[in-house]
Formats: C-alpha cells, sequence, structure tokens
C-alpha cells in the first residue's frame, strides 16, 4: 500500500490557511494511518494484494457502496497486513483557486 501525504501549495486566503494547517496536524496525528479514525488513505495496492481484499468484502455491496469505498477498501487491507504500508511525505500538492468564491456560488 502505498499513501501520498498531500499538502496545500501556496494557500492564498486565511481559510485556505486553515485548511492546510487541519490537513497538516491529521496527518500528524497519532491515528493518522487508522483506517476508521484516520486521515490518511492509501492511493496504490499491488494487483495481487488488491485481489485479495476484494475478495474480503461481499459482492452484493458492490453496487451500492457510491461514497467511501476507498476507506472500506482500506479497512479490508489492514485485515490482511497491518504492516505493508508506504508512506510517501508531501508527495502530492493541492493548489485550490478561488476556493469560497466557489463555494459561495454553490450556496
Amino acid at each position: 500500500m502505498l499513501i501520498l501525504e498531500e499538502y496545500s501549495y501556496e494557500p492564498p486566503t486565511w481559510v485556505e490557511k486553515a485548511l492546510a494547517t487541519e490537513r497538516k496536524q491529521t496527518h500528524e496525528s497519532v491515528n493518522a494511518l487508522d483506517p476508521i479514525e484516520g486521515g490518511l488513505l492509501p492511493r496504490f495496492f499491488e494487483k495481487c494484494f488488491l485481489e485479495k481484499v476484494f475478495s474480503n468484502i461481499p459482492r452484493e455491496l458492490f453496487p451500492k457502496i457510491i461514497a467511501h469505498d476507498h476507506a472500506i477498501i482500506y479497512y479490508e487491507a489492514t485485515k490482511i497486513s497491518k504492516k505493508n504500508k508506504n508512506i510517501a511525505q508531501s508527495s502530492l500538492s493541492h493548489r485550490r483557486k478561488k476556493l469560497i468564491r466557489i463555494i459561495c456560488q454553490l450556496l
């Protein structure tokens, strides 16, 4: 399992700076890698490992699960292997332009 640690790239507004700080604190928390309480989820798996994970998820749930599918996969993966986690620190950046304007348009 490969976990990409994410960060906000040069957040321009105070709201985005607050979100970046919260993300950093989430990544640094004791439970960051916990599949239920943590905030870091793997993005990449070895194919043979992922096939084992999917075989443990009931097939009848596949058409019903839309949200949090990645969290379910991670939960099942940790039941198979608790050691097989690699973290690429600060490997994925987000640049959020005009976040507040977009949110206000949605309201």
